[in-house]
């Protein structure tokens, strides 16, 4: 997906996207700001959701599978740039696209001509990120019980800001997968752990990894109590599928006050509770 488009441009660029260059979800008539802001990425993320909804089906075990989510949006001078990465930096793989602002586009010639240089500019993006997307695959899938990338940004705490960093300072700087394992790997020596390696959050809380003891699923769609963020972030991390049952043993302590973030709203943890799992997207399961 491309975000920051004049509707006309959108349109064109939807049509004309091959599939071999995956599937484009068409943005037409979100008019985009001269600024990203909160509301903007609101109403895109949305868009973004009902999209997905329609692109993928199957049973629970199976949705989103294989699923690659890409953002891709026009390099606005960082004027609210950050508003995308607040509300897609944990799903979805963010990379800039330079568009001169010096380019007429006012006649069907004029937007043709910018059509044609934003499809080169996608794939030539598109081609630079595929090495670290096999990184991001190969964490979130084979190495998903070692791996920094999977753990739940509101209940580990503001050390995943690090993490989340990390990534997008890998896509900026166009690494190379052996520079992006160096950064992964520093970032995950920078934690506490506990015994057997086990991260340490913010609150004390230890993540325990489940090995081959996972249990629960994450929601789908139609799990009214749910919102479409708990499903994406259940699935999807920067970008890459991962196991809808993967979760972390968390190790609570004798932490007297036992209230988690939970995916949606806060959820309070049994007083007798020493243990819960809690899922990438944050979602509390006692």
């Amino acid at each position: 997906m491309v975000a920051g488009l004049q509707t006309e441009v959108m349109s064109r660029l939807a049509t004309k996207f091959e599939k071999r260059d995956g599937e484009l979800i068409p943005l037409r008539g979100l008019r985009c700001p001269d600024g990203y802001t909160e509301e903007y990425a609101g109403r895109l993320y949305e868009r973004v959701a009902n999209e997905l909804k329609k692109l993928t089906s199957g049973n629970r075990e199976g949705l989103l599978n294989d699923t690659t989510l890409t953002l891709l949006y026009v390099d606005r001078c960082e004027r609210g740039d950050g508003v995308l990465l607040d509300r897609f930096g944990v799903e979805a793989l963010l990379a800039p696209l330079s568009v001169p602002e010096s380019v007429r586009m006012r006649t069907p010639n004029e937007i043709g001509h910018v059509v044609n240089m934003l499809i080169k500019t996608i794939r030539q993006v598109l081609r630079r990120l595929r090495p670290l997307q096999s990184v991001i695959l190969e964490e979130v899938t084979n190495r998903d019980n070692r791996t920094c990338l999977l753990l739940p940004p509101k209940t580990f705490g503001s050390r995943f800001q690090t993490v989340r960093e990390q990534v997008y300072a890998a896509v900026r700087d166009g690494d190379d997968p052996d520079d992006f394992r160096t950064r992964l790997k520093r970032v995950s020596n920078s934690f506490p752990t506990a015994r057997r390696n086990h991260f340490i959050g913010d609150r004390g809380i230890i993540f325990r990894s489940p090995a081959k003891a996972r249990h629960g699923l994450a929601p789908i769609w139609e799990d009214g109590t749910h919102e479409p963020s708990c499903v994406i972030r259940g699935r999807i991390r920067f970008g890459m599928s991962f196991d809808p049952r993967f979760h972390y043993d968390c190790e609570m302590g004798n932490r007297r006050v036992k209230t988690l973030p939970g995916c949606h709203e806060r959820q309070t943890v049994r007083r007798d509770r020493r243990h819960v799992n809690v899922a990438p997207n944050d979602n509390v399961r006692q």
